[in-house]
């Protein structure tokens, strides 16, 4: 229960953190780079995948090939995501899991989005170059499932 306390506390000032400053949202590449990829990192790591596959999802409504790869993103990430929450706290339940999953990745949704639109008031395009990187990275790991 102590972990559990520990980890919710730490996503959320995590995601408050990241939503105050989205500008300094680092690539996930460079957050990879920086940290170990235990359990945790892999939680968020996932949900960062689940969130941009979303987010890529929604702005790619005109391009199907794009919000196809958008959907398979955002799902089978969501999915992975809430997998590793149960290794990290394996007596909560399912519900639980998704529902603490889902509030993770709709945070992270609202941060590409408001770097998406930042990004579009100043360039006209909706992908800045570290959502690309983000979608590449993420991508990539889904091909080597």
């Amino acid at each position: 229960m102590k972990y559990f306390i520990i980890l919710t506390i730490s996503l959320k000032i995590l995601i408050i953190s990241s939503i105050v400053n989205a500008q300094k949202l680092v690539s996930l590449q460079d957050y990879i780079n920086k940290n170990e990829f235990n359990d945790n990192e892999m939680f968020y790591v996932f949900s960062r995948c689940s969130a941009i596959g979303y987010k890529i999802m929604d702005l790619g409504q005109n391009m199907p090939e794009l919000k196809k790869r958008g959907e398979t993103l955002n799902g089978y990430f969501f999915y992975v995501s809430s997998e590793v929450r149960s290794k990290i706290l394996p007596n909560e339940s399912k519900k639980r899991h998704e529902a603490i999953t889902a509030e993770t990745v709709g945070g992270l949704i609202d941060i590409y989005t408001e770097i998406s639109n930042d990004y579009y008031l100043k360039t006209g395009n909706y992908f800045s170059d570290m959502m690309i990187a983000d979608l590449e990275l993420c991508s990539a790991l889904y091909e080597r499932k």
